[in-house]
C-alpha cells in the first residue's frame, strides 16, 4: 500500500516565517536601544546630506518614488571627532545644523540618532506578527482540511479523466476566447482615450501596449495564474522615451485589465477592470505635464524600448 505524501503548505509557511521575522526584528532592535539607555549625549554637527529617490510598486503595478536623506554627521568624544550616519532619513537637514546624538563611552565610534527607546518599534513588529502569522496559520489550516477524496475504482478512471479532459479543453476554449474578446476590447478603448488626451497635449506621443503573463491559444488550457496589463508610456520618434540619460525609469501608467485567479488549479476565476480608464487617464496627465516642463531631459534608448515593446502582444502608435 502507498504512503500519502504530505502536502506541504510552502506559502503558509513563508507567511508564519515572515510574521516571526518580523516580531524578533523588532524585539532585537528594541533591545539594542534598551542597551543604548546609558550612553553619553553628544552634540553633532550635520556635514554632508545625500539626497536620493526610491521606487517600490503601489497598487494596479504603479510605481511610487519618495525622497530619502542619508545624513552624515560630526561629534567629539574624549577630545576625539568622530562620525555617523543616518541612513534613509524622511527629513533633510541643512549643513551645519546640530542634532544631539547618543554615543558608546567605551566604544565612541558608535552612535544613535535615538535618545531613549522606542516602543513603537514592538507595536509595528507585534501587528506585523499577528497580520503575517493569522494568513499563515488559516492558510496551512485551510491546507491540512483539504483532504483528497478517495480514489475513484481502476475500471472508471481511465473513462473519468478522458472525460474531464475533453470539459477542460471546451471550456478552456471558451474562456480564452472570452479573456481575448476583453483584451482587444479595453485595448482600443485605452487607445481612444489617449487619442483625446493627445489633442490636451499636442506635443506629447504616446505608445500603448498590451502585455500578458502567459501566451495563450484557443486551443490551450486557460493557466491557473494569467494577468493582462496595459501599459501607456511617452514616445518620440516611435521610441518609448527614458526619464533621462541611463536612469533606467519609464515613465508610464499602467493597469492590471485581466485576471485569472485559482485555488489548487480549480474554480478559476476571471476578473476583468472597470477601472482602468480613470486611473490610466489620471496618471497620464501628470506624466504629460511633467514632460512638457521638461522634455529636454528624455532620452530615446532604442535598443531599450525594442526590448520592452518585443514583449508586447499588441502596441499602438499615438503621436
Amino acid at each position: 500500500m502507498k504512503k500519502k505524501k504530505l502536502k506541504i503548505p510552502i506559502f503558509g509557511i513563508v507567511f508564519l516565517f515572515f510574521g516571526f521575522s518580523s516580531l524578533m526584528i523588532g524585539i532585537t532592535r528594541y533591545a539594542e536601544q534598551l542597551g543604548q539607555r546609558d550612553w553619553s549625549v553628544a552634540t553633532a554637527t550635520v556635514i554632508s546630506v545625500d539626497e536620493r529617490t526610491e521606487t517600490s510598486g503601489g497598487r494596479h503595478g504603479h510605481r511610487s518614488y519618495h525622497t530619502v536623506y542619508d545624513i552624515l554627521y560630526q561629534y567629539e568624544a574624549n577630545g576625539n571627532v568622530y562620525t555617523g550616519e543616518i541612513v534613509k532619513s524622511n527629513t533633510s537637514k541643512t549643513l551645519g545644523e546640530t542634532l544631539e546624538i547618543k554615543f558608546d563611552p567605551d566604544a565612541p565610534e558608535n552612535s544613535t540618532k535615538y535618545l531613549e527607546p522606542t516602543p513603537s518599534i514592538v507595536v509595528s513588529s507585534v501587528i506585523g506578527f499577528i497580520i503575517f502569522g493569522l494568513i499563515g496559520y488559516r492558510m496551512i489550516r485551510g491546507s491540512l482540511l483539504n483532504k483528497k477524496k478517495s480514489k475513484p475504482k481502476t475500471g472508471t478512471l481511465q473513462s473519468k479523466r478522458l472525460k474531464e479532459r475533453n470539459q477542460r479543453t471546451a471550456s478552456s476554449a471558451t474562456e480564452v476566447m472570452e479573456i481575448r474578446q476583453n483584451e482587444d476590447r479595453i485595448f482600443d478603448e485605452v487607445c481612444e482615450m489617449v487619442r483625446k488626451l493627445k489633442q490636451r497635449h499636442p506635443s506629447v506621443g504616446y505608445v500603448v501596449r498590451l502585455e500578458c503573463s502567459d501566451k495563450i491559444e484557443l486551443d490551450s488550457e486557460l493557466p491557473n495564474r494569467y494577468s493582462a496589463w496595459i501599459f501607456v508610456s511617452l514616445n518620440r520618434n516611435r521610441t518609448i522615451l527614458e526619464s533621462g540619460k541611463d536612469t533606467g525609469e519609464w515613465p508610464d501608467a499602467c493597469d492590471e485589465i485581466i485576471r485569472v485567479k485559482s485555488f489548487s488549479g480549480k474554480n478559476k476565476k476571471l476578473i476583468v477592470s472597470d477601472t482602468y480608464n480613470s486611473s490610466l487617464e489620471a496618471d497620464l496627465e501628470v506624466i504629460s505635464d511633467e514632460y512638457e516642463a521638461g522634455f529636454l531631459t528624455y532620452v530615446e534608448n532604442q535598443e531599450a524600448s525594442d526590448e520592452i515593446l518585443a514583449k508586447a502582444r499588441r502596441v499602438e502608435w499615438i503621436d
